[in-house]
């Protein structure tokens, strides 16, 4: 793990200087945003421009902005159209053609279109006698001070970026400054003309959204993206899968959506290497327990079918138990099917395999108790011989039984089950 970390580490400087950037779909088959309101959105843009005009307005777009900026392509793009077009308003339409296109895929077409929603949403006068929080005397002064310095910052950030640092000044003297303190001090800087009107209403567009709980900028994205590619080429430039794509669970976002948001390239990596190990200890000839007696004699016993089966699954456990004790993790526990992402963006999940864990939806929806999704199971590998590959178990069954874990209840779960192997 240290090794790969290491790797990964020396790899990130060197992408970042990199000229070419690119966000064209790879992974993904249908896309998240392929419903009918999306439609709609689609067809509205295409009734002002030809797909060539939006694609040509992003491309130039995306190559004028070295620093990757969000907001700085997102505007860049609408005044071209807008130029094109007077009567052009639908910006989401622009960028659901472009992923519809795959020149963009889901988690970029999520980060600009968050953008747009940002510099979008309406800010309503304030009452005042409502407000409160932005604290008195010096502290006030040298929070208004911040504020008022935060301009200066825009000419070397993006927006998003110079918008958190801000809020991370802001509560290091402040352990509990929040979104409601920001808001009165706001107000109280723009009352007392400090800033000007269109500064307050970025800055209370951006708390309203609130940027300041962090999210993925572009430029975190691309560099997640080249590094993982230049690390682990895609074995199939044309391998797609629909079901990475889909909603993951109590979220707004696909399950690819969800693991580039929430972890970094390297835990990507460390996450996708446990996924591995599991298959090659499925697939492996044979798995022994090797007893070394004190006389020098060796006693070995060969675990059967089914307790090779038993011993992954419990490995993975454990396995998984450390990983939130990695300093790479710091504590945080990713689920099942983050492992499961991480391994199909790495190449070492096929996307037929996770087609297939799709079309078995009944054996690991949470909405059915376990026994039920045991029926299935054994209904469905009673009968389906081309699933388990290679006999008596093959790596597709063990993705549903682990998913089938992770949607049990966790009362349910062994208590004395604390990632021990034995």
């Amino acid at each position: 793990m240290r090794a790969l970390w290491l790797t990964l580490g020396f790899v990130s400087f060197s992408l970042l200087a990199q000229d070419s950037v690119s966000f064209r779909n790879d992974r993904e088959g249908t896309s998240f945003y392929s419903g009918n309101s999306y439609r709609r959105n689609i067809e509205d843009a295409k009734r002002d421009f030809d797909g060539e005009e939006i694609l040509t307005a992003y491309k130039d777009a995306l190559r004028s902005t070295p620093n990757l900026c969000v907001y700085d392509i997102n505007q860049k793009v609408r005044t071209s159209l807008v130029t094109l077009n007077r009567h052009f308003d639908n910006y989401e339409g622009a960028v659901y053609l472009l992923r519809e296109q795959n020149e963009i895929d889901d988690v970029a077409a999520s980060i600009l279109l968050k953008a747009h929603k940002v510099v979008t949403t309406v800010v309503y006068d304030k009452d005042e006698a409502k407000l409160s929080g932005a604290g008195t005397g010096e502290k006030l002064q040298a929070n208004l001070k911040l504020v008022t310095e935060f301009e200066k910052k825009l000419a070397t950030r993006c927006f998003d970026e110079a918008y958190m640092g801000l809020f991370s000044d802001l509560k290091k003297d402040d352990k509990k400054f929040d979104s409601k303190n920001l808001e009165a001090l706001l107000n109280q800087a723009r009352k007392k003309k400090i800033i000007t009107e269109a500064l307050y209403v970025k800055l209370e567009q951006a708390r309203i959204n609130e940027l300041e709980n962090g999210g993925m900028t572009l430029k975190d994205y691309s560099q997640k993206l080249r590094i993982l590619r230049s690390q682990f080429p895609l074995r199939d430039q044309k391998e797609r899968s629909n079901f990475i794509a889909t909603k993951a669970d109590k979220t707004k976002m696909s399950y690819r959506q969800r693991l580039f948001e929430n972890y970094s390239e390297i835990q990507i990596a460390l996450m996708a290497d446990m996924m591995r190990k599991l298959r090659r200890r499925l697939e492996s000839n044979s798995i022994e327990i090797v007893i070394h007696n004190r006389d020098q004699s060796t006693e070995t016993i060969p675990l059967e079918p089914m307790e090779r089966f038993r011993f992954a699954i419990k490995k993975l456990r454990s396995e998984m138990t450390l990983l939130k004790l990695n300093s790479q993790f710091a504590g945080r526990s990713p689920d099942y099917m983050d492992l499961i992402a991480a391994s199909y963006e790495v190449s070492f999940v096929a996307g037929s395999e996770l087609e297939q864990l799709a079309g078995l939806e009944d054996i690991w929806n949470p909405k059915k108790t376990f026994w039920e999704k045991a029926q299935v199971w054994l209904r469905t590998f009673s009968s389906v011989a081309s699933v388990v590959i290679p006999p008596p178990y093959g790596f597709v069954p063990t993705l549903i039984l682990v998913v089938i874990e992770a949607t049990v209840i966790k009362k349910d779960a062994d208590p004395e089950d604390n990632g021990s192997l034995f």
